[in-house]
């Protein structure tokens, strides 16, 4: 075990190397909320890099096997390595303002993802394998440049809030009226014209936010 950071020696030196690309220490916390780990019987579960103006990801921090909680919002990556899928602990992902243009297919691995921040990007699509995602409770993805929603999003059967304000769209998929844990949904500022009738299915919904056309109607 480690002295200094109280973790086993290998994830010891991951948070050294850390510490000279952001050329910062990196404390030890109880909560990821900015910049810090949290560890958890001599393992880093908890690693926040948050502004620290990454241009690329670091990779080493795919030897992190336990973590669960992985904030890197605001730093100025474009891409995300292929083997992030390999983080098969992670619950939560934070990549607000990234910069990011497309996403690794191997992200709709994290099967135990349940809150996933993508706001405030440049992406254009979301693949259909985000349907795998059956634990994912939050999803933003605001301010970004998708015209489309894939059909799958109906199978996140455990998803409680979607926010998609900011956007291109100019449809919602059928498939929505199958989120039936759905409470809060924001489609705020798209393009659309219709919502599908399905909509009315979301029984559990206590909060819709449009903020859209007047001419608004429902499709059949």
């Amino acid at each position: 075990m480690n002295e200094k950071y109280n973790v086993e020696p290998e994830q010891a030196k991951i948070l050294e190397e850390l510490e000279k690309i952001i050329g910062k220490s990196i404390p030890q916390v109880e909560e990821i909320d900015t910049t810090g780990f949290k560890v958890k019987d001599g393992d880093i579960i908890g690693l926040g890099l948050y502004k620290t103006y990454l241009s690329d990801f670091p990779e080493s921090i795919l030897n992190l096997k336990s973590l669960e909680v992985l904030e890197l919002s605001y730093n100025q990556f474009s891409t995300l390595p292929e083997l992030i899928g390999n983080l098969s602990s992670l619950k939560e992902l934070y990549l607000h303002r990234t910069q990011l243009t497309t996403l690794p297919e191997s992200i709709w691995n994290l099967y135990y993802l349940k809150k996933l921040n993508l706001d405030d990007n440049q992406l254009t699509t979301i693949s259909e394998s985000i349907g795998n995602l059956y634990s994912l409770e939050e999803l933003n993805l605001d301010d970004n440049q998708l015209t489309a929603l894939p059909e799958s999003i109906g199978n996140l059967e455990s998803l409680q809030l979607l926010s998609v304000g900011r956007n291109q769209l100019s449809t919602i998929p059928e498939s929505i009226g199958n989120l039936y844990s759905l409470k809060e949904l924001f489609v705020c500022y798209n393009q659309l014209s219709t919502l599908p009738e399905s909509i009315l299915n979301l029984k559990s919904l206590e909060v819709l936010y449009l903020k859209i056309s007047f001419h608004l109607s429902l499709s059949q």
